[in-house]
């Protein structure tokens, strides 16, 4: 689970600016995933520089516009080195949470999601304008591998429901009924429609049932 909080200070101040390289090797990883089927018109490229003196990140420069940086510009720039890049969505996908980036001076540096708020507050729309930050860019990604094969729901021909937590789990009844079921990548967002074409949704197993306005025939994430 890729971990949004920074392991600096709480403010902009010399020695505060770090962000550990693990969590962005982690992000990247999760990242690279979409990148075939997805790269054209809806990523963004977020291409990392590092620099030392004291040791620190920059990603997307903004000397440059996305557009430089969507075209493949290395983050070789005003005193930067090129350290890796990935992709990541410009807007809020389903089970994607949002990275407010912000920078400071003296010496240049950026901060990720300060930890002086909650994941549910940068998901909100708040911009990384925070604690002597200045926000520069926000983008969306997932927070830990999704697709995996370990989230399988179905429904039988009574319209019962059963989980299966992937290849080698067991079939677990779940209460209701739906005629049927759809559910994200990463589990953590179930959607099904019942035999009067009810609409429900479902915070992923842990969760409960909760009924959705309008009818339909199916759904689909």
């Amino acid at each position: 689970m890729w971990r949004t909080k920074s392991r600096g200070g709480r403010d902009a101040g010399f020695n505060k600016y770090w962000w550990g390289w693990e969590e962005i090797r982690k992000m990247n990883a999760v990242a690279q995933k979409y990148i075939d089927t997805a790269r054209h018109g809806s990523t963004m490229r977020i291409v990392v520089g590092q620099a030392w003196n004291p040791h620190r990140i920059m990603v997307n420069h903004d000397g440059k516009s996305q557009t430089d940086w969507d075209s493949g510009m290395l983050m070789n720039y005003a005193g930067w080195t090129h350290q890796m890049e990935f992709w990541a969505f410009p807007t809020k996908r389903s089970g994607t949470i949002r990275i407010a980036v912000g920078q400071a001076w003296n010496p240049h540096r950026i901060m990720v999601n300060h930890d002086g708020k909650s994941q549910a507050e940068w998901d909100s729309g708040m911009k990384m304008d925070y604690a002597g930050w200045k926000h520069q860019m926000e983008f969306w990604v997932y927070p830990s591998r999704t697709e995996d094969g370990n989230h399988v729901w179905g429904v039988n021909s009574g319209d019962a429901i059963y989980y299966r937590a992937g290849h080698s789990g067991s079939w677990e009844h779940i209460g209701g009924g739906l005629k049927q079921v759809s559910v994200s990548g990463d589990g953590n967002h179930v959607w099904g429609v019942n035999s009067k074409d009810e609409i429900y949704y479902r915070a992923g197993y842990s969760g409960s049932w909760e009924r959705i306005d309008g009818r339909l025939k199916q759904v689909s994430i």
